[in-house]
């Protein structure tokens, strides 16, 4: 066991390193997912994840995150997200027996398949992107160029010292009553 030079343990005791800081603690999974479902940074949770309605970003405007580090790499988080409801919906159809006798329940349900579908898209390559965020942190490449992690416990908000949050002020002083 490793000693302090006064004869105390470290931090991690056993001569493990002490638990790891602010700069080298992953991020919450579940935060990160909301995150992404929020159309927001998965690092920040401040900046916007899409310029338009599914076009990305290149980078998070707040704390520098590269969303897509190299082109395609959500394919696999953006196939579990897309194409399993799809799947559900074939198989409800096929293994199921659920057969449609007239055109119009064929239209409603295909309609009430790719409506959904459509409407989340934009969450959905928002939960792929924090997924993909995730497994950089979880797996990291040494080559990856990632921001500092947030100091535990702070939630997203305006940063401090930017141009959104103006420096706090007195209240203004009132002349003093003539009476």
């Amino acid at each position: 066991m490793t000693t302090r030079p006064d004869g105390s343990a470290p931090a991690g005791g056993r001569g493990f390193p002490a638990s790891p800081g602010p700069e080298t603690r992953p991020p919450g999974i579940r935060r990160t997912l909301r995150r992404g479902a929020r159309r927001r940074c998965p690092h920040c949770g401040r900046g916007a994840l899409f310029v338009r309605w599914i076009t990305l970003h290149e980078r998070c405007r707040v704390c520098g995150l590269q969303y897509l580090r190299n082109q395609g790499d959500t394919w696999l988080y953006w196939i579990v997200m897309d194409r399993i409801p799809i799947a559900v919906g074939l198989v409800l159809i096929v293994f199921f027996g659920l057969h449609t006798p007239t055109w119009p329940q064929a239209l409603l349900f295909f309609a009430a398949m790719a409506v959904p579908l459509v409407a989340t898209m934009p969450q959905r390559q928002g939960i792929a992107v924090a997924l993909n965020y995730l497994s950089r942190v979880y797996f990291p490449d040494p080559s990856d160029d990632l921001p500092r992690a947030e100091p535990p416990g702070e939630e997203p908000g305006p940063a401090r010292g930017s141009a959104s949050s103006p420096p706090p002020t007195a209240p203004p002083e009132r002349p003093a009553d003539p009476r």
